[in-house]
């Protein structure tokens, strides 16, 4: 069978961006295993110096002019019309899908459904989320198959379409958590002896950064000698405090190296659709505090301490994580879950799919 695969960002992989990183490692994995069918892999330049080597796959050249899914979907449709490729099954990594011939199968990769839910209301990033929402349920209302990348998800989206296959889908980390490297390779500080951890943004309202800042501030005046580390992306303004460092677009084994480091990661989010940051933590042994949705406590294996949305109750868990034996405990339970996680699993997923099998509509059985 030709099949076609998003892989549009690819070459943001030299970056580690999480599409590229998504895109890049699964086509590694669906390569390897699936040598019966042939692979047709839409991506920019960039992109393609950094495809396998592999003899089933094939680049479609798009034309990259913007990371917007208008553009990008746009670009992939072209470069299906200008190279005339015959496609059975089309693989959508990155939920919204061109309009291909109906012939063509559509396997949609589905995360979460924030978009237009967790903006501002009446604001102009609450309509674009809305916009997109629409386009992705188009999208998924003309699948055969969607791969969700948990049993919440999968929730979610069941009432939309409940007569598609829907399956549950281990999602993977990058090789560098799998092999847990800890050499930092940018951070140019010194690092203090006992800190929580933070990453992620901090100015979208569903990340519930301002209960963390203001529960570390309490916490912080009995315990001076502790630390709140936040490594995000973006140049946001954090109120100057000794005690609160924030680090800025930071490579990812100097993430994996803050994992490594820290008393605790902690993840106060009132919506994720998954929530990578958690294995990501356990793959190199860091314990975790998180919110109390039912996602993360799905996607960690029930192995981190959980709040309940209080200023007051992240407080308690902050004093409870001090503790050895309990810190330990959640070590050894976080390294069993994240064993279940990984883009060879997924790929051996979507390789029974395609070829009659019934794939796996849950994940392992959690420790």
């Amino acid at each position: 069978m030709n099949i076609g695969y998003d892989g549009y960002f690819i070459s943001d992989a030299k970056n580690k961006g999480g599409w590229a990183l998504t895109q890049l490692e699964l086509i590694k994995q669906l390569v390897a295993i699936d040598t019966k069918d042939e692979f047709f892999v839409f991506t920019d330049e960039g992109g393609l110096k950094l495809l396998p080597n592999a003899n089933n796959i094939h680049p479609l050249i798009v034309n990259r002019r913007g990371d917007n899914f208008l553009s990008r979907i746009g670009a992939i449709k072209n470069a299906f019309e200008n190279y005339r490729v015959r496609l059975d099954i089309y693989i959508e990594t990155v939920e919204i899908a061109p309009k291909f011939p109906k012939n063509v199968k559509i396997f949609d990769f589905v995360h979460d459904f924030s978009q237009g839910k967790v903006e501002p209301f009446l604001s102009i990033s609450r309509i674009k989320g809305l916009i997109y929402n629409k386009y992705k349920i188009s999208t998924i209302k003309r699948s055969s198959v969607i791969f969700c990348n948990s049993n919440f998800t999968k929730s979610q989206l069941l009432p939309l379409k409940s007569d598609v296959k829907v399956v549950v889908y281990p999602h993977g980390v990058d090789y560098i958590f799998k092999n847990k490297k800890t050499n930092p390779v940018n951070l140019d500080i010194d690092l203090p002896q006992k800190f929580f951890l933070y990453i992620g943004r901090i100015n979208a309202r569903h990340k519930n950064f301002k209960l963390l800042l203001n529960a570390f501030k309490t916490y912080n005046k009995k315990h001076p000698e502790i630390k709140l580390v936040i490594a995000t992306a973006a140049n946001y303004a954090v109120e100057p405090d000794s005690n609160v460092i924030l680090l800025k677009s930071l490579p990812i084994e100097d993430i994996a190296y803050l994992y490594s480091k820290a008393l605790a990661f902690i993840f106060p989010s009132t919506y994720e659709g998954f929530g990578i940051p958690i294995i990501e933590a356990q793959c190199m042994g860091c314990p975790l505090i998180l919110n109390d949705i039912p996602v993360f406590r799905e996607v960690s294996g029930d192995c981190a301490l959980f709040f309940n949305n209080t200023i007051d109750d992240l407080i308690i868990k902050m004093e409870e994580i001090l503790n050895d034996s309990v810190r330990q405990k959640l070590i050894e339970c976080g390294l069993k879950n994240c064993e279940r996680y990984s883009w060879e699993k997924t790929a051996e997923i979507i390789y029974n799919v395609i070829h009659g099998g019934k794939g796996s509509d849950n994940l392992s059985s959690p420790p």
